[in-house]
C-alpha cells in the first residue's frame, strides 16, 4: 500500500505539472520579465512558487541594480528618510536576498506607496505592493540599494534595543537633508492641516529612538529650525514600556522650509509644495 500510495502521489504531481500549458508558462515568464517578483507572480496567477521558480527563475530581476544616478539629492534623501521611518533591511545570505522592505498604512498611504514605486521604476527597478493585514508592503530586492542605505543609516544597540541611527548626518547637503525630512514625515510624521483653508499648522515626528531624536534635532538646527521635543511615558494600558519622543515644528518654523519640501502629506494639505 505504501508503494502504491507513493506512486500515486508522484503521478498526481506529474499530471499537475503536465497541465501547465505553454501559454501559461509564457504568461508567467512575461510577468517576471516585467519585474514582478517570483512570489508576486505565484500570488497573481495561483501557481505554486516552486512551479514559477522552475519556469521563470532565469528571468527574475530580484538583484538588478538601482540606478541612483537618475535621482536628485532631494529624491535620494526622501528614500533614506522613508527607510528610517518605515523601512527595514533585507539581508538573507542563504537565499541571496538583499535590499529593503517598506511598509505603508493601507488606508492612508496609497499615494506615498505610489510615489516610491515611481521613484524605483525611474531607476529601472519595478516593484509590486502586497497586503499584510491593514498594511501594504513593498520589497525592493537589490544589493546596491542595501549598500546605498548603509552609507546613511546603521543599526545600533540602545538600552537593549536595536535602533536605526544616522551616519554622518552633519555632512549631508541641504537638498538631501530636506528630502530626508520629507521622507521621514511621510513615514513617521503628521502634518497638522488647516481644515478651513489651504495650509498647515506645523508637523510632528514620533519615534521611540532617543539617539535618532538627538540627531534629528541637530539636523533641523542645521536647516535653521528650532524643533520642540516632548517625552511621553507609556500609559498603564500600553503594551510598550518605551518612552515616546515627539518632535514638533510649529507653523512658523515649518513654514521656513515647507516650500522646499518633497512630502506627500504636506502636499495634501494644499500648501505650496515642491514636487518630484
Amino acid at each position: 500500500m505504501d508503494c502504491f500510495s507513493s506512486g500515486s502521489s508522484a503521478k498526481g504531481k506529474l499530471r499537475r505539472f503536465e497541465r501547465m500549458t505553454p501559454e501559461r508558462i509564457e504568461e508567467i515568464q512575461r510577468l517576471v520579465k516585467n519585474g514582478v517578483s517570483l512570489r508576486g507572480v505565484a500570488r497573481e496567477t495561483g501557481v505554486s512558487y516552486s512551479a514559477v521558480y522552475r519556469h521563470a527563475k532565469q528571468f527574475s530581476k530580484r538583484q538588478t541594480f538601482v540606478d541612483f544616478s537618475v535621482f536628485s539629492e532631494h529624491e535620494l534623501g526622501y528614500i533614506v528618510g522613508f527607510f528610517v521611518g518605515d523601512g527595514s533591511r533585507i539581508a538573507e545570505t542563504r537565499s541571496g536576498h538583499y535590499g529593503a522592505r517598506f511598509a505603508f498604512d493601507a488606508k492612508r498611504d496609497a499615494e506615498i506607496a505610489s510615489l516610491l514605486q515611481r521613484l524605483f521604476r525611474k531607476a529601472g527597478k519595478s516593484v509590486t505592493l502586497y497586503s499584510e493585514g491593514t498594511w501594504l508592503a513593498m520589497k525592493v530586492y537589490s544589493k546596491n540599494l542595501l549598500v546605498f542605505l548603509q552609507g546613511f543609516v546603521r543599526y545600533a544597540k540602545c538600552d537593549g534595543e536595536v535602533h536605526k541611527v544616522l551616519v554622518n548626518s552633519l555632512n549631508w547637503d541641504r537638498a538631501f537633508a530636506l528630502g530626508f525630512v520629507g521622507g521621514l514625515i511621510d513615514a513617521d510624521g503628521h502634518v497638522y492641516k488647516n481644515k478651513r483653508h489651504a495650509g498647515h499648522f506645523g508637523i510632528a515626528i514620533t519615534t521611540v529612538n532617543p539617539t535618532l531624536t538627538e540627531q534629528l534635532v541637530d539636523l533641523l538646527n542645521r536647516l535653521g529650525l528650532k524643533p520642540k521635543v516632548s517625552e511621553v511615558k507609556p500609559c498603564r494600558t500600553s503594551f510598550s514600556r518605551k518612552m515616546t519622543y515627539i518632535l514638533r515644528l510649529g507653523k512658523a518654523e515649518f513654514g521656513k522650509i515647507c516650500g522646499e519640501m518633497i512630502c506627500v502629506k504636506h502636499e495634501e494639505c494644499g500648501c505650496d509644495a515642491k514636487r518630484f
